[in-house]
C-alpha cells in the first residue's frame, strides 16, 4: 500500500505497519483509538451482559432462598450502577440532559406500542400453549415475587 511521503519516518513510503512503526505514537495514527474504544466496548460488555443471567440463576435454580435473592439483588444493582461509574469514570463524560423532540417522542411511542402488540400477540398466539401458568406462579412466589 503506498502512502504519499510525511515528514519523518519512512516518509510514507511501505507498508501501513511500518509507516505506523516508524512514526512516534498517536492516538489516532493505526486506527489506535478506534482499537481502544472497541476493547473498552467489549468489556463494558462482558460486565454487564452476564450479570441478569447469573442473577437469576442463582435465585432460580443455584441457591434459591435468602443467597439466591442476595445474589440477584447485588446482580441488579450492579446492572443500574456499572454504566453510571463506566459513564463518569470510564469515558469521562459530564452528565447532561437535552429535552427530547416532538419526533423523538412521537417515535418513541410507536416503537412502545408495536413492541407491545409484539409481545402480546406472541403471548396470544403461542405463549398459552407453551407456558404454565401454574408452575410460573409456583417459581414466582418461591422467589418472593
Amino acid at each position: 500500500m503506498y502512502f504519499p511521503p510525511k515528514k519523518g519516518g519512512l516518509g510514507g513510503w511501505g507498508f501501513r505497519g511500518i509507516v505506523c512503526a516508524a512514526q512516534p505514537l498517536h492516538w489516532n495514527r493505526c486506527g489506535l483509538r478506534w482499537k481502544i474504544m472497541r476493547l473498552k466496548a467489549v468489556l463494558a460488555l462482558l460486565l454487564l451482559v452476564p450479570a441478569n443471567s447469573i442473577g437469576v440463576t442463582m435465585a432460580l435454580f443455584i441457591a434459591p432462598g435468602g443467597w439466591g435473592n442476595t445474589a440477584f439483588s447485588l446482580c441488579k444493582i450492579w446492572m443500574l450502577i456499572l454504566p453510571a461509574i463506566w459513564f463518569f469514570r470510564i469515558e469521562r463524560e459530564k452528565f447532561q440532559i437535552s429535552k427530547p423532540t416532538r419526533r423523538e417522542i412521537g417515535v418513541g411511542l410507536i416503537l412502545g406500542f408495536l413492541i407491545f402488540a409484539v409481545i402480546v400477540g406472541a403471548y396470544w398466539l403461542l405463549g398459552q400453549q407453551w407456558i404454565d401458568v401454574e408452575q410460573t406462579q409456583q417459581r414466582a412466589q418461591a422467589v418472593g415475587i
